[in-house]
């Protein structure tokens, strides 16, 4: 994925405006996103193989670099670091040319496409099909109580017969 500010201006092959990477070349930042992503896999695969002996310490180490990187992949222990090196610098990119410090959420959002749009069917469907899940839930709910309302008047009923 390019950035067409950096694509008119083919010279520019560093961040200019970025606050943390200014004045870095894309290669070299980069370069240092892989050695940090490779070093803290590792170090999250080591902190769980760890993690009977000093469970609190695992869990302190794995929750922060969850934190760093989870943000922009949520299996990021097991992508190639070159994988999430290369998406963290399309966005970072994309930062520097619009000079703007979006999230990656709305980068993220911006930048894949929305989903398809279902085309009409001809064909009649089950109605429980076109239910929300928030329906079918309250449907269910009804249904209980509606099927404990009967069975309390048949308790009543069968208790009325034996007195």
């Amino acid at each position: 994925m390019t950035d067409s500010t950096h694509d008119t201006n083919p010279s520019s092959q560093e961040f200019t405006w970025h606050p943390e990477y200014a004045g870095h070349s894309f290669e070299r930042v980069r370069r240092t996103l892989i050695d940090d992503i490779s070093r803290d896999q590792h170090a999250y695969h080591q902190a769980l193989e760890d993690a009977e002996k000093e469970e609190f310490g695992a869990f302190n180490s794995v929750r922060e670099l969850e934190k760093r990187w989870s943000e922009y992949d949520f299996g990021w222990f097991d992508v190639p670091p070159e994988s999430l090196a290369n998406k963290i610098m399309a966005f970072e990119r994309d930062r520097d040319g619009r000079q703007e410090m979006i999230s990656w959420q709305d980068w993220k959002a911006q930048s894949e496409p929305l989903p398809p749009v279902a085309a009409p069917s001809n064909q009649k469907a089950d109605w429980r099909e076109n239910m929300t899940d928030e329906q079918r839930r309250k449907l269910a709910s009804a249904l209980s109580i509606l099927v404990l309302v009967a069975l309390a008047l048949v308790c009543v009923g069968a208790y009325m017969l034996i007195r």
